[in-house]
């Protein structure tokens, strides 16, 4: 799926929440899903959307996918967390000229999978007292859309290095800001709220067990998320594991959609 603003959509003004995208999909799919079995795949921002359709479908009495795959993602109501390594804490305490010691005794913190897991509601009760570690911090829970350029590109390319070729040349840059820019922005103004039901989907969940922000326990609560079967998959790298992993990824989705034809 394409939303607007790019590909064959580039043109088109951006969703920029969360409400805004799930009904521009639903759209384009409403006709469709009432048709046979399907599934969705969801990565990233793309599981948060992937899982509001779903109870939207819901909501509306369509036909329920009979499999969701989820990636890259914790569930919407699993609170946003910045967390490091030792080796990633480091670097971010330098980059951003802070203190350790009294960062680690001015925010509350859990060591979680050996990573110092910091939790937003924890980061913003110091935004008054101390503004430079809330900002730093409240960064690294969730990228805010509106940050100055040079600061949001630096951001950017923690997460994924191979996006530096892209900001250097000033034609790209100038085309793929703006698209990092409203993808961020669903992500920070999004909100969950309660559902009236669980997910009615079997659902999978894909991640890397290389990406800094999520833990065993939150990628885990998946599990609360669906009255049917939820199986977890680590697999090697980071946010964007599935470029070292596609064809056991494409394995794992034609295995389990096969599973569903033969009954």
């Amino acid at each position: 799926m394409e939303l607007p603003g790019r590909g064959k959509r580039f043109g088109e003004k951006f969703c920029l929440t969360m409400p805004e995208a799930m009904d521009d999909i639903y759209k384009k799919i409403k006709d469709d899903i009432s048709k046979g079995p399907y599934a969705f795949f969801g990565h990233s921002v793309g599981s948060l959307l992937a899982c509001e359709l779903a109870h939207r479908i819901i909501k509306n009495g369509d036909n329920d996918p009979v499999h969701i795959f989820f990636s890259g993602h914790t569930p919407g109501d699993i609170e946003d967390t910045a967390c490091f390594s030792d080796e990633r804490f480091k670097k971010f305490i330098q980059n951003h000229h802070l203190d350790e010691n009294i960062l680690l005794l001015t925010v509350n913190h859990t060591v979680v999978d050996n990573k110092k897991c910091f939790r937003s509601s924890d980061v913003e009760k110091v935004k008054n007292s101390h503004p430079d570690i809330y900002h730093a911090l409240s960064i690294k829970c969730s990228l805010p859309p509106d940050l100055e350029e040079d600061e949001f590109i630096r951001e950017v390319n923690e997460i994924r290095e191979a996006n530096k070729d892209i900001f250097e040349n000033k034609e790209l840059r100038s085309l793929f800001l703006p698209i990092l820019r409203a993808d961020a922005g669903i992500c920070y103004n999004y909100r969950w709220s309660p559902k009236p039901s669980k997910l009615k989907s079997d659902i999978t969940v894909l991640y890397g067990m290389g990406e800094e922000n999520i833990t065993t326990p939150d990628i885990e609560h998946w599990k609360d998320h669906t009255e049917k079967n939820c199986k977890i998959i680590p697999l090697r790298g980071g946010h964007f594991y599935f470029e070292e992993n596609l064809k056991e990824i494409i394995a794992i989705i034609n295995h389990t959609l096969s599973t569903y034809q033969s009954k």
